[in-house]
């Protein structure tokens, strides 16, 4: 094939790429991860109540929509209860309704985040007066870059329907040309929901961690870090935090790490930026949860640009052995990162003496990887799969993961390493068992060698 002709081809498999990513932000009916498109005015959906917990007096608390069958339920107490009400063999589930039909289930996610909040007073609902406490109820952030680090604690419902893994149930919209016609009213009996968003300071943060870290059983002494990548906002990271500590039946402490992303498929320059400066906050954060909490072991899933602070950090901690070895970091995993792979390569070594373990998921079909490698003039990305095969460095273990994602046409591929049951199945066992080679885990990963080394290639059959 005459080269023309392939330069030819790879500018239309861009043009696909492009036309892609614009229709799936033109019309919209159902809402999975894409950043931006959630209202944060959920008056009509949450109510201020005052709790009657004993360790939460005097402080917010929202209520969410009761079905009818369960208005006579207590949620707030149940949330409030923690794991007193639910059963041993309940998989990271905080304050599971106890009733005849459970409806839908609760998952604590701790976060932080470099983001501006903007301190605005809560009204009470029923006396009108304004409520106060360390503890405080806020609306979720926008994109805006903070000056700080911010730490706190969200309540995200998910409904005990029928769903596959990976899936995240959102009300579904109609959607053109960025105005929204028609949007579905949340439930938390269908949907994943916010039910409860609070801002900590350090001294409740840790305690309230070690409270939730204190009753782990599966996952006894640990935690996972999820950071996350390009166009989504607050909300949704954490509802893909929710999903995947729920979906690995993880019952330590999920975190999220949210910097300021733009939340449009158009702010990728800033959202890059905003990755490579949060690596301050974010270092910051990660040797909070080693050096006061009670974590013993701390895992990390970094997505796309989201693995650009991730590198920092441990680079800057790195200069230090001390340092890097009380971040007490256990398996990293790098799902299609949006690093150049030259960079990548030089501070790789970096990354696999921080941590136990180090995993990449990369695929030859992800179309924002595609687009990134555009705008960088070219320059593959390192969680891309060029037509010489996918990255292969020394102690990383390298998985294309191309065929396993889903086959709709319309889809991105850039969530698959949440998306897959077959995945997240992958992830678990990497946290619960640290089993290598991929092989070892599932016959679905064939290993494959190259001139340079050996990587495995997810196969469906």
């Amino acid at each position: 094939m005459c080269r023309p002709f392939q330069r030819t081809l790879a500018l239309y498999g861009v043009l696909i790429s492009l036309l892609c990513l614009m229709l799936s932000g033109c019309a919209t009916v159902n809402i999975e991860t894409a950043g931006g498109s959630l209202s944060t005015d959920r008056t009509q959906d949450l109510s201020v109540l005052n709790s009657k917990a004993p360790e939460l007096s005097d402080k917010e608390v929202i209520s969410l929509p009761q079905p009818a069958h369960l208005a006579a339920f207590d949620f707030n107490a149940a949330i409030l209860a923690g794991s007193s009400t639910t059963s041993k063999s309940e998989p990271a589930r905080v304050a599971v309704p106890h009733t005849s039909a459970n409806l839908y289930d609760v998952v604590s996610v701790y976060w932080g985040s470099d983001r501006k909040f903007e301190i605005r007073p809560l009204v009470d609902a029923r006396t009108g007066r304004i409520t106060t406490g360390a503890i405080s109820t806020i609306s979720p952030p926008g994109s805006e870059r903070g000056s700080s680090l911010a730490l706190g604690r969200a309540r995200i419902t998910i409904p005990k329907i029928a769903r596959e893994k990976g899936d995240i149930k959102r009300p579904w919209q109609i959607t053109f040309l960025n105005y929204t016609f028609y949007r579905q009213s949340e439930d938390p009996r269908k949907h994943f929901t916010l039910g409860k968003l609070e801002r900590m300071d350090e001294t409740d943060f840790i305690l309230n961690v070690n409270r939730h870290l204190s009753k782990a059983q599966r996952f006894a002494g640990e935690a996972f870090v999820f950071v996350h990548g390009f166009n989504i906002n607050f909300e949704d990271a954490l509802y893909r935090t929710a999903q995947i500590a729920y979906d690995l039946e993880f019952d330590g402490v999920p975190y999220l790490y949210s910097w300021p992303s733009k939340a449009q498929k158009s702010g990728y320059l800033y959202d890059r930026d905003s990755a490579d400066r949060a690596r301050k906050y974010f270092l910051e954060f990660l040797e909070l949860v080693a050096k006061k909490t009670n974590a013993k072991r701390i895992h990390i899933i970094a997505h796309s640009l989201g693995a650009r602070p991730l590198v920092e950090a441990l680079n800057q901690a790195s200069q230090t052995p001390k340092r890097i070895k009380d971040l007490k970091l256990g398996e990293i995993i790098l799902a299609a990162p949006d690093i150049d792979r030259d960079v990548f390569e030089d501070i790789a070594s970096v990354i696999t003496r921080s941590g136990t373990g180090t995993t990449l998921y990369a695929a030859d079909n992800d179309r924002p990887l595609q687009i990134s490698r555009l705008l960088a003039r070219g320059k593959p990305r390192a969680g891309e799969v060029t037509k010489t095969g996918p990255m292969i460095i020394k102690n990383i273990d390298t998985i294309d993961v191309s065929d396993a994602g889903t086959d709709a046409f319309l889809s991105l591929h850039h969530n698959t390493y949440a998306d897959s049951s077959h995945l997240l199945a992958d992830m678990r066992l990497l946290f619960s068992k640290g089993l290598r080679p991929p092989s070892k885990r599932s016959a679905l990963f064939k290993m494959k060698k190259l001139p340079q080394g050996t990587y495995w290639k997810f196969a469906k059959n």
